[in-house]
């Protein structure tokens, strides 16, 4: 009986890494959004929603929903992300 639940959340990863735009994550989990927000700041979005995934492990749709969402929360209110240092240490000018 556990075997169609194994292949639905294989499905569900498969289709979470294959997803790469703002508005794939939002239409995909079926969270309702302004595209006009988005489309002006959909790099932040996507910096806010790897945050959210951070510090949020998902496993379920539901729970990859709610952080879709969350993310977006976040980006309507305005929330602005601070710059982490550079990891490449390959210069100085980042």
């Amino acid at each position: 009986m556990s075997e169609p639940s194994l292949q639905m959340d294989t499905d569900l990863l498969q289709d979470v890494a294959e997803l790469s735009s703002a508005e794939g994550f939002l239409d995909y989990f079926g969270v309702p959004y302004q595209p006009s927000l988005v489309q002006v700041k959909r790099v932040l979005y996507l910096r806010l929603l790897s945050q959210v995934f951070e510090k949020q492990p998902c496993e379920t749709f539901s729970e990859y929903k709610a952080a879709v969402a969350k993310a977006y929360c976040l980006l309507e209110k305005g929330v602005v992300l601070a710059h982490a240092a550079p990891q490449c240490q390959s210069c100085s000018g980042c």
